[in-house]
């Protein structure tokens, strides 16, 4: 048993460095020798960078690049490029430098120790995005001492560093400091409780101007035309209606026909009302408009007298008017 295990243990410490190990030639593929033509075209492009001539150094570093990838260009062409203020195409290149082909001096880790130090600088130097989220959306936002501007949900460009934010709405206001990182987005919500305003009623600004219907005049005619005609109409009821039913109402009581004149005592009944009801509208509008008429001539010199509704506010009744 004590001779099994030993086995075993050896066998796992085998797989162990069988996995551990690299396989042959995986780092050899990893490293590469620059050529003659791309390490003058790399000493040309550092020359460039010191004498801050960033276009000449891209255009060089780019050069030894299409000739074959290695680090240490990718490392070169970020730093020129961040120096002439590119910041996009600097973190574009700076990406390449952990999966290019290595040159074996400077060995990685040192320039690794190096994109590090530049990427912060880079950081510091580049504008990052500020995202807003406000509550209510229609409040009125400020950074720094800028002129206010409406919150809105696209990202905006700063300068990395601390930046103060404030967010108004009406009289309310909310401030915050806030530290945007270069080249990186950052959130920030604003949020201001606006209470709900009272429901304001507005004053009635007063009545419509009235419109008159008709003149004064024109009421006369039409009340005293209608008047008259209920009049003429009581006269023809009493004539042609009942005034036979009376006469043969009083043939039936002489006759001693209770029946019948049981009958028409009902109906002269209800026709003397009818026409009395209709002798008092003919009387009221041949008097009204009699009357209206009369005032119409009296005030003929004056504006011309009016007769007309208003409706009351709330819409539930309407006013009557007089001008004269």
């Amino acid at each position: 048993m004590a001779h099994l295990r030993t086995v075993v243990a050896l066998l796992l410490a085998v797989v162990a460095l069988c996995i551990a190990a690299p396989a042959p030639g995986q780092d050899d593929a990893l490293r590469v020798e620059l050529t003659a033509e791309q390490l003058d075209l790399n000493d040309g492009g550092v020359t460039s960078l010191i004498e801050k001539d960033y276009d000449e150094a891209i255009k060089r570093f780019q050069t030894s690049l299409a000739i074959g990838a290695a680090n240490i260009t990718y490392l070169n062409l970020g730093r020129a490029f961040a120096l002439s203020g590119d910041c996009v195409h600097a973190v574009e290149s700076y990406d390449q430098v952990a999966t290019a082909p290595h040159v074996p001096d400077p060995p990685p880790h040192e320039l690794y120790a190096i994109l590090e130090r530049y990427r912060r600088e880079l950081a510091q130097q580049c504008e990052g995005t500020l995202t807003l989220f406000c509550a209510p959306a229609d409040m009125s936002v400020r950074i720094d001492d800028d002129e206010p501007f409406p919150c809105r949900a696209e990202p905006l460009a700063l300068g990395s560093g601390e930046h103060r934010v404030e967010g108004r709405v009406g009289a309310l206001a909310v401030s915050q400091t806030t530290t945007v990182v270069g080249l990186q987005d950052t959130p920030l919500r604003l949020t201001i409780e606006v209470p709900p305003e009272a429901v304001k009623v507005e004053p009635p600004e007063g009545l419509p101007e009235p419109e008159p219907l008709f003149t004064l005049q024109e009421w006369g005619l039409m009340l005293g035309g209608t008047g008259g005609i209920a009049l003429l109409v009581a006269l023809s009821v009493e004539l042609w209606v009942i005034a036979p039913d009376v006469d043969a109402y009083e043939a039936a009581a002489r006759r001693g026909d209770r029946a019948q004149y049981r009958d028409l005592q009902g109906a002269v009944d209800t026709e003397q009302l009818v026409n009395r009801i209709l002798v008092g509208v003919g009387a009221t509008g041949l008097v009204v408009g009699g009357t209206l008429l009369l005032l119409d001539f009296l005030g003929e010199e004056e504006p011309s007298p009016q007769l007309g509704f208003v409706p009351v506010e709330g819409g539930g009744s309407v006013r009557l008017w007089l001008t004269w």
